[in-house]
């Protein structure tokens, strides 16, 4: 269990976390997440909020190959105390970790793009059996690399989304005359342009694609996309 507290707003309830890995069996594979929930969950109205974390296309070697959370945990331990943990238990909402499953050596995303899994759909039932268990009111997602674009491809399982360092793969991206709602989800975008792997190009487009297809049908846009680097 953790515990942050900020004393300059006295206002503020202190939030405590429970962390917890669970498995699911879906379409008989086995799925793993590791999970940040709050446990005091009537300090704030965040709880009802959560924010599904994809990590990026992570290489394995022969002795990680058998841990289905490999991948998972490192990503973990890179970024959540020094980025996420101080904000999640400031605002209270739940923090949901999802492991990619392996295919030829890497932990990989369905994406259509670049590093991937091969496509069977179970990436995205993973999520709606998330959605399924847990009462959420809004669920964001947040992806890296080959996560961004699994959050990208699949943006209508989420409220909003927030791709780093990853694009649309071209194959999915919609024009005017295609388009649905599902294109207007609200985004968030990031991406370096020093960027020597994951082709910062391919964001753009995916932005402006997103943007043009927004501007053109005003009665499906539910929010002015938002870029940094791009």
């Amino acid at each position: 269990m953790f515990h942050y507290n900020n004393d300059s707003d006295g206002d503020k309830a202190v939030v405590t976390y429970n962390r917890k890995i669970q498995k699911y069996i879906v379409n008989t594979q086995e799925r793993w997440l590791i999970i940040h929930s709050p446990s005091n969950t009537t300090t704030s109205s965040s709880t009802t909020t959560a924010v599904l974390v994809f990590h990026g296309s992570t290489s394995a070697t022969d002795d990680t190959a058998n841990d289905p959370l490999f991948a998972v945990r490192r990503f973990e331990r890179n970024y959540d105390t020094p980025y996420f943990r101080q904000h999640r238990e400031w605002h209270g909402y739940t923090m949901i970790y999802l492991a990619a499953r392996l295919e030829d050596g890497w932990f990989c995303w369905e994406n259509n793009n670049g590093r991937q899994h091969s496509p069977d759909g179970n990436d995205a039932k993973f999520v709606q059996a998330i959605g399924e268990e847990f009462v959420f009111d809004k669920i964001y997602a947040l992806g890296f690399s080959g996560g961004a674009r699994f959050v990208w491809k699949h943006r209508e399982l989420f409220d909003a989304i927030a791709p780093i360092a990853g694009g649309l793969a071209p194959s999915l991206r919609h024009n005017e005359a295609t388009t649905t709602t599902n294109d207007c989800i609200p985004a968030v975008v990031f991406h370096g342009d020093q960027d020597t792997f994951n082709d910062i190009q391919a964001n753009r487009d995916s932005v402006g694609g997103t943007k043009n297809i927004a501007n053109a049908h005003p009665s499906k846009r539910q929010s002015i996309i938002k870029t940094k680097g791009i």
